[in-house]
């Protein structure tokens, strides 16, 4: 449960839903809202949130909340809300918790050369989700990538055409 895996958002929402089902509808709100706090990029806890304002007829509620999704979710995927990059970053934080790197992070820091004792923490609060998000949302592939992607299609292609 919560104890074991308190950054869980999905167990959050379980439980939300649960409080509603027992008619424990400020119980599930406080829960459903405890959630959000951790976890603001878990779309199923607006979801639950917004059911929940449904069914009691909380029509500011509904309004507040659908303006804060507003703020984390956007309609255009290319152009990440303002909100989003400092959710992200704040997951990114709480996720620093962890004392050990997961393996297939170690491998990868390995590979590039980064030391096995890095300091996890500290290097999470130098991110900057803002430019690290703009700098992936610019990013294009070089010359010697999109070459490589049209020789190896078409490499493909040739191969597929000779087995018929």
């Amino acid at each position: 449960g919560l104890e074991c895996a308190p950054n869980d958002a999905s167990l959050y929402c379980a439980l939300g839903e649960l409080e509603v089902r027992q008619g424990r509808i400020d119980e599930a709100r406080d829960v459903l809202e405890k959630g959000l706090s951790i976890d603001p990029l878990h779309a199923p806890l607006y979801h639950s949130l917004a059911e929940l304002e449904a069914r009691v007829f909380n029509l500011d509620g509904l309004a507040k909340l659908n303006k804060r999704a507003a703020g984390v979710f956007n309609s255009n995927a290319l152009v990440p809300p303002p909100a989003s990059t400092q959710a992200w970053g704040t997951k990114i934080k709480m996720a620093a918790s962890s004392t050990s790197l997961p393996e297939c992070v170690a491998a990868l820091a390995a590979k590039v050369g980064v030391e096995e004792d890095l300091d996890i923490e500290s290097s999470l609060w130098d991110i900057n989700p803002d430019t690290t998000i703009e700098g992936l949302a610019s990013h294009k592939p070089n010359d010697s990538n999109a070459k490589r992607a049209q020789a190896i299609e078409a490499n493909r292609e040739m191969k597929l055409h000779a087995s018929k």
